[in-house]
């Protein structure tokens, strides 16, 4: 893949050079119309690289996350179950759990484990 040419940063605004606040920053950072393709080091380097090879990559959400209305007991368990079975036969699965308690993932399923059963985990763990 040919990488895409990198637009220069903004140029400080006129008023800059006569002691006016330049262009915008967030924190150390300046702002720039600079966008990310899949060859800079932030996707090449990702954490998350396990995901690629996950199992649920291709299911939809709703099958490892409750509905916003709500479910019954009954749905909850079945989706739960459907949820598990996929994980357990996913390549990736430790990778997945790891990385949910790494960052403290409060909702779905991660790693074959629910919310409920991450967090008797974790708290087995820190004890």
């Amino acid at each position: 893949m040919v990488p895409r040419p990198v637009p220069p940063a903004i140029p400080p605004s006129p008023d800059h050079r006569a002691g006016q606040p330049g262009p915008k920053r967030a924190g150390n950072l300046k702002f720039t119309r600079r966008l990310l393709n899949a060859d800079d080091a932030l996707f090449r380097f990702s954490p998350m690289d396990w995901s690629r090879d996950a199992a649920c990559r291709t299911i939809e959400n709703a099958v490892f996350y409750p509905p916003a209305g709500g479910e019954s007991r009954t749905d909850r368990l079945l989706r739960e179950r459907d949820a598990k079975a996929i994980c357990a036969g996913c390549p990736v699965a430790a990778e997945c759990l790891d990385e949910a308690l790494r960052i403290g993932e409060h909702y779905g399923i991660w790693g074959g484990m629910t919310d409920h059963e991450r967090r008797r985990l974790s708290l087995g763990r820190s004890a």
